[in-house]
């Protein structure tokens, strides 16, 4: 990060020289979701509990209440890791991505092919960071308290016992879910960003690039959601479970909440309103780091 900073011009990003952008962008992203982990991981782990166990957001919260304080900022640490690394390459490699098949692969096709194709890849790229979400799913699991106190127990258990395949556990729910989520949130962010206002003002830009972010965040996230109940069922299973697939997953969650297809979207709601705040404050950092900060007005929205 220092040596990004270090050979950082603005000029350089505001001419429109391409190459550099990625960096940037690889910056903004890092940052702008750091903020978005500190401010939503509470909602997150009432989220969490609710697609583990099935039940509803006022029990899941009264079992965090219960646990106390302490006990919150068990499993921060993971997408502290994860997530912000994760969305700063998904940034970064979609602005890549975009000029690699604006100028070559696709270079005859519509920018919304290229906005897709370049999402879609820049989500295959992030599923290199399964084993930190194959660890806090783990952490913040009630289920698995008395037998894990910390990441490197968990880490420790899976490695000894299961080998490399165990942190991949959940590998095909995460690869659906960001091939698909991640190209739609990319084709259609651009144009819901031009159908709102923008201005001199950067409280009316900010403003308009949070709420951008946060509908097709919160939309996405609810069309997904029985892919991220799959990932978090198959991936609470210690080692030596079965592996199973996104099917059998659901089959079982299915099962297990007396067979009603209702009960499978527990958490919903809760998950839409994470989601409305968390993608927001992604958006727009996001758009304020690389627009105000670096200036590169030239970044392929």
């Amino acid at each position: 990060l220092s040596s990004i900073f270090l050979f950082y011009d603005k000029e350089e990003c505001k001419n429109g020289m391409d190459d550099d952008v990625p960096y940037y962008s690889f910056i903004s992203g890092w940052l702008a979701a750091n903020v978005n982990i500190i401010v939503t991981f509470p909602i997150n782990k009432v989220l969490f509990r609710q697609q583990i166990h099935g039940i509803n957001s006022l029990t899941a919260f009264r079992q965090i209440r219960y646990e106390g304080l302490v006990m919150l900022p068990r499993g921060m640490l993971p997408p502290l890791l994860q997530k912000a690394t994760s969305t700063a390459i998904m940034f970064s490699s979609y602005e890549k991505f975009y000029r690699i098949y604006s100028n070559h692969v696709f270079s005859r096709s519509s920018s919304s092919v290229r906005r897709f194709s370049a999402g879609a890849s820049a989500g295959l790229v992030e599923c290199v960071f399964i084993p930190f979400e194959r660890v806090q799913t783990l952490l913040v699991n009630d289920n698995h308290h008395s037998r894990f106190s910390n990441s490197f127990q968990i880490v420790n258990e899976l490695w000894t016992k299961g080998g490399m395949i165990e942190f991949y556990r959940g590998f095909n729910a995460i690869i659906y879910r960001n091939f698909f989520a991640t190209g739609l949130w990319f084709l259609c962010r651009q144009p819901l960003q031009e159908a709102l206002p923008h201005s001199g003002a950067k409280l009316t830009n900010i403003a308009s690039d949070f709420l951008s972010g946060a509908v097709l965040g919160a939309i996405l996230s609810t069309l997904f959601y029985p892919l991220a109940v799959a990932k978090m069922h198959i991936m609470s299973k210690v080692s030596g479970s079965p592996f199973n697939s996104v099917s059998q997953a659901l089959h079982e969650v299915y099962m297990q909440r007396g067979r009603s297809f209702k009960n499978i979207y527990w958490g919903t709601r809760i998950n839409f309103l994470r989601s409305l705040l968390a993608w927001g404050i992604v958006n727009a950092s996001y758009e304020f780091l690389m627009k105000t900060v670096f200036q590169c007005s030239n970044h392929k929205i």
